[in-house]
């Protein structure tokens, strides 16, 4: 947030010097208006002053001093201050999202069709029965923050990857630190969006050819073309 919408939590009046004290809506930072009086010649403001009247009701350790040594040089030299930062909180660091991390190379889905381009029938692994395609990692908590007056701020917490598995060919296992993600059965392993799927048949669309090369699939080889 910044200085719009701020509202006023304190006033001082003096012969010397007048203050309004104002803080941001989500109380992060602090701002202050200062009017010189017409006794301040009598005796100037310091920084300690001005230091300890703030710190009656702002928390005295995020309080900035060196804005508050230049409000005072400037006060003393007849000039109106406003809307000067004094203090500044600490914002709450938000979590980090839940992730996935492939451990195979895996074949993107990209449409509703069953059959894989020629091309890509090398950009993706043989998978065994039981091998971990993938680690899903929780999200984190993030870091507490605390506002101008030091009460804490609750971070919000990182959202969850939730993928949806091919119960029939993909099993989740546990571990303090991730979830993996397990083959049932040897194939390829298929994404689609969120949709993880291992798939034990490889359909091929268009003619094979010497110039194809070998088809290395682990798995059945099913081709909508010729074999010429």
């Amino acid at each position: 947030a910044g200085k719009e919408g701020c509202k006023t939590i304190r006033e001082v009046a003096t012969p010397r010097f007048s203050l309004t004290l104002k803080v941001t809506p989500d109380n992060l930072k602090a701002f202050v208006d200062v009017t010189p009086g017409e006794e301040l010649a009598l005796q100037l403001l310091t920084k300690e002053e001005l230091i300890a009247l703030l710190a009656e009701s702002l928390s005295a350790g995020y309080l900035e001093e060196d804005s508050i040594e230049r409000i005072v040089d400037e006060v003393n030299n007849k000039k109106i201050v406003e809307m000067r930062r004094v203090s500044k909180g600490k914002p709450a660091l938000p979590g980090r999202n839940g992730k996935i991390l492939f451990l195979v190379k895996k074949l993107e889905k990209k449409s509703p069709l069953q059959f894989v381009d020629l091309r890509y029938i090398r950009q993706f692994d043989n998978i065994e029965k039981g091998t971990i395609v993938a680690r899903i990692y929780p999200p984190s908590h993030g870091m507490p923050g605390s506002d101008v007056f030091s009460a804490r701020i609750d971070p919000a917490a990182g959202s969850v990857y939730e993928p949806e598995l091919d119960s029939e060919s993909l099993q989740a296992g546990f571990t303090e630190a991730y979830t993996t993600i397990v083959a049932q059965r040897a194939g390829y392993l298929e994404v689609e969006g969120n949709k993880l799927t291992l798939k034990d048949e490889l359909s091929i669309r268009g003619d094979i050819d010497f110039k194809s090369g070998d088809i290395d699939f682990i798995g059945r080889v099913k081709i909508k073309g010729s074999v010429l």
